[in-house]
């Protein structure tokens, strides 16, 4: 099992890698308020510095979280919150097929609009020749009549 170490200059290459994946996800912006944004934010510039991180790892053993503890919180929060966090990039892609779905539901929309239209323009020429039938009928019967009177 995955094994939750304290940070040390060794794990200094794979950090500044994932950190560059968490920047690259849209975290460390000033809308980011989670935790990682906010050390993104305050540390980024020191990171590359291997002194520096360093001194950034030190100070994350010193703030006194006993390893046991910090494996157990490591692994509760990948067991029941990262499995249902959505990155930026899960959002990019549902919006990205919601918006084909929607762009197909549209054109959908406009070829059924434009048959019922086409549909509209039968039945007016249809009742409009029905109505002028109708019309030199009742005029017919009406000439008929008066002639016949």
């Amino acid at each position: 099992m995955p094994e939750l170490v304290a940070p040390t200059t060794v794990v200094h290459a794979s950090f500044l890698e994932a950190m560059a994946e968490f920047e690259a996800d849209g975290r460390g912006g000033a809308d980011d308020h989670s935790i990682v944004g906010d050390e993104i934010r305050r540390n980024r510039a020191t990171w590359s510095d291997l002194e520096a991180f360093a001194a950034y790892a030190q100070r994350l053993r010193d703030a006194g979280v006993p390893q046991d503890q910090a494996e157990a919180h490591a692994t509760a929060a990948r067991d029941f919150v990262m499995a249902e966090l959505v990155t930026k990039s899960d959002l990019n892609q549902a919006v990205a097929l919601t918006r084909t779905d929607l762009d197909w539901a549209v054109a959908l929309l406009d070829q059924k609009i434009a048959l019922l239209d086409q549909k509209i323009d039968t039945q007016t020429l249809r009742l409009t020749v029905r109505l002028g039938m109708l019309m030199a009928a009742g005029i017919a019967i009406l000439g008929a009549i008066v002639k016949l009177t």
